[in-house]
């Protein structure tokens, strides 16, 4: 059984504050995101064991694809929409 000193030194307590351009934002993001991990798991993996495995790439662009092709139809659907109005 893990002692409460043990457990207390474990305990993440010491916050960080990082300025990232709005590019270096969105790239942290997506990767973060592609991995499926919160951005803080993910800096603290990518520091500690200097490696993370990414989910594999055609999923990465599947899912961009789909994402494209949802805000397409949105923008279509706002046109034809504006367009029975007048």
């Amino acid at each position: 059984m893990t002692s409460k000193k043990k457990e207390k030194n474990l305990k993440r307590s010491k916050i960080i504050t990082l300025k990232l351009t709005d590019i270096e934002l969105a790239v942290l993001n997506e990767a973060a995101d592609v991995t499926g991990l919160s951005r803080s798991e993910y800096l603290r993996k990518l520091l500690l064991e200097k490696q993370i495995n990414h989910a594999p790439l055609q999923f990465h662009i599947i899912k961009r694809l789909l994402s494209f092709h949802a805000g397409l139809h949105h923008v279509l659907f706002l046109f034809f929409v504006s367009q029975d109005i007048h």
